[in-house]
C-alpha cells in the first residue's frame, strides 16, 4: 500500500521546502564584514528604521513608542491553546533550543497608523555573538516556521533574511492576517512583523521594510570601523 500524506503535512511540507529554498539563495551572496561590537545601547537603538523611512515603507503616517529593552533570559510564553498543535506553538513561541541561542543584547519597538489596531507594527532588534550565530538564527526560524502551515515563505529581497505571511487562530480578528520579515547582517538581526492587513498588502510593505533595515544596518556597520 503507497504512503499517504495529509493535505495540512504537504501544506507545511512545501513550506518548509520553499524557505529553505529562498534561504540558501540569500545566504549564497558575498556580504562585506560588519560590526556592531563597539556600539553603544543608544547606537544600537539608533539602527531601528526612522519615521520618515517607516512612513515611506508604510504609505502613511505611523506613530512610534521609544525603544525597549528586551529581557533575553525570558523565553516567550503562552497558555496552551487546543487549536494549536505542536509544530504552530513553536513557530509562535519557539522551541527550548530557539529560546536559548545566546544573545548579547536586544531591544523592541512598536509603532501604529491612525484607524489601525492597537501596535500594528513591531521590530526586534537584538545583538549576537557573531555573525555565523546571527545567520544560525535566521536558519532555525525558517526551520520552525516551515512547520506551521500558518506561514507561507517569500523572499525578501535580502542577501541574510526571511520573509512570511501569516494568518492567526488566536488574538483579536483585525490582527489575525499579516506578515513579517527578519534580516541578519554582522551580528544583529532585525525583524518587522506587520498585523491587521491583507497578506498581500503586508507582503510589500514587509518587503521594503526588509531592503530598507538591510541597507540602513549595512551603511551603519561598513562605517563602524568594527567598533571604533
Amino acid at each position: 500500500m503507497g504512503t499517504t500524506t495529509s493535505l495540512g503535512a504537504a501544506v507545511r511540507l512545501a513550506a518548509a521546502s520553499v524557505l529553505g529554498a529562498f534561504l540558501m539563495a540569500t545566504t549564497a551572496c558575498s556580504t562585506p564584514e560588519v560590526s556592531f561590537a563597539g556600539y553603544s545601547d543608544q547606537q544600537l537603538q539608533d539602527l531601528f528604521p526612522t519615521t520618515a523611512e517607516i512612513n515611506t515603507a508604510v504609505g502613511q503616517e505611523v506613530t512610534l513608542g521609544e525603544p525597549e529593552p528586551i529581557d533575553l533570559g525570558r523565553a516567550p510564553t503562552a497558555a496552551p491553546n487546543p487549536g494549536l498543535f505542536q509544530d504552530c506553538y513553536e513557530a509562535y513561541f519557539g522551541t527550548p533550543e530557539s529560546n536559548s541561542l545566546p544573545a548579547s543584547r536586544g531591544f523592541r519597538m512598536a509603532g501604529w497608523a491612525e484607524g489601525s489596531p492597537l501596535y500594528p507594527y513591531a521590530w526586534h532588534l537584538v545583538q549576537r555573538q557573531s555573525s555565523e550565530e546571527a545567520r544560525r538564527v535566521i536558519q532555525e526560524t525558517v526551520t520552525r516556521l516551515g512547520k506551521c502551515s500558518h506561514f507561507t515563505a517569500f523572499d525578501p529581497g535580502v542577501r541574510h533574511g526571511l520573509g512570511v505571511t501569516f494568518r492567526k487562530i488566536t488574538g483579536a480578528e483585525d490582527s489575525r492576517t499579516g506578515a513579517g520579515v527578519a534580516v541578519a547582517v554582522g551580528e544583529v538581526t532585525i525583524s518587522f512583523n506587520i498585523s491587521g492587513l491583507p497578506q498581500s498588502e503586508a507582503q510589500d510593505i514587509a518587503r521594503d521594510m526588509a531592503v530598507m533595515m538591510e541597507k540602513r544596518l549595512q551603511t551603519a556597520g561598513t562605517g563602524s570601523s568594527h567598533g571604533s
